[in-house]
């Protein structure tokens, strides 16, 4: 059977330009329509002009905000996400509601990655009363202990949710209601409120795939796999100074560089100097 496919980006204000090099790198080695949601307000004219020709969609729409968006992001959670990064989650879980009405097969991926393959092989394989994603298990059981927090998602797998391939038949029309219900009761227990949510509410359909396809430095195979896609996970990208400085992760940022200067002429002055600098510096 054929199922029908489509992918979705959430962008907002200050990631135009890892967007220009997220999707080009996407498109070239798939041809997905893409939908991308925009948050209102944003100029995105220099992303609509690096993927002019290929099959995406531009949704222009206001995150949602919840209350508990002003309280949420304690001193747990800002060690790994921004408060102005919730609405963006949140818009994740609407877009994934608004898209099961559209397609059989939704594939979400973060902004902070570059593709290096096709993601076709996994597809062939996904059905629609599932959900598919690479396991971080080791890498939340860690971080858990690290922050002292009761871990409220015991499932044997933990999928990041840098890159998720959800069925549709798996997906309530009512999610957006339920992730919000689900940040005010377990506040106090998450870390990252979009991927914690998808864990707890999807952990029966889950199933795992390889972790090439959602290649982390965290991994500690990330060293002996040919990745479809490298995720450049927390502080470590491509345009900030922190640094892993290994030969692997030089690899990458160098691979990225060469992305930014096929779209030089759509990406920001600064932001091409400061992904330029930082392969210089390693």
């Amino acid at each position: 059977m054929t199922y029908k496919t489509v992918a979705f980006c959430v962008v907002d204000s200050d990631y135009i330009d890892p967007a220009i090099i997220a999707l080009t790198s996407f498109f070239k080695f798939n041809s997905i329509k893409v939908v991308c949601y925009v948050e209102d307000g944003t100029n995105y004219q220099r992303l609509q002009q690096a993927t002019a020709g290929h099959p995406i969609e531009f949704r222009n729409v206001e995150f949602p905000q919840f209350g508990i968006h002003e309280t949420l992001g304690d001193k747990y959670l800002e060690l790994f996400v921004s408060r102005k990064s919730l609405p963006a989650f949140a818009m994740r879980i609407k877009a994934l509601q608004e898209l099961s009405e559209e397609a059989d097969i939704i594939v979400n991926f973060d902004l902070d990655v570059l593709f290096f393959n096709t993601i076709q092989f996994l597809l062939e394989k996904c059905r629609p009363n599932r959900v598919y994603g690479v396991s971080e298990r080791k890498n939340r059981d860690r971080w858990m202990s690290n922050l002292q927090l009761n871990d409220i998602i015991t499932n044997q797998i933990y999928i990041n949710t840098g890159l998720v391939v959800y069925g549709a038949e798996t997906i309530a029309p009512d999610l957006l209601e339920q992730y919000e219900s689900f940040l005010h009761e377990f506040s106090k227990h998450i870390y990252c409120p979009e991927q914690d949510f998808v864990n707890h509410h999807f952990g029966d359909v889950i199933q795992e795939i390889p972790a090439h396809f959602n290649l982390m430095f965290t991994d500690e195979r990330y060293t002996q796999l040919a990745p479809v896609m490298v995720h450049f996970l927390g502080a470590d990208k491509p345009w900030t100074d922190h640094s892993y400085n290994d030969f692997y992760t030089k690899y990458y940022f160098k691979r990225y560089l060469l992305e930014c200067k096929r779209n030089k002429q759509y990406i920001s002055n600064i932001f091409y100097q400061k992904v330029t600098e930082k392969v210089d510096n390693l």
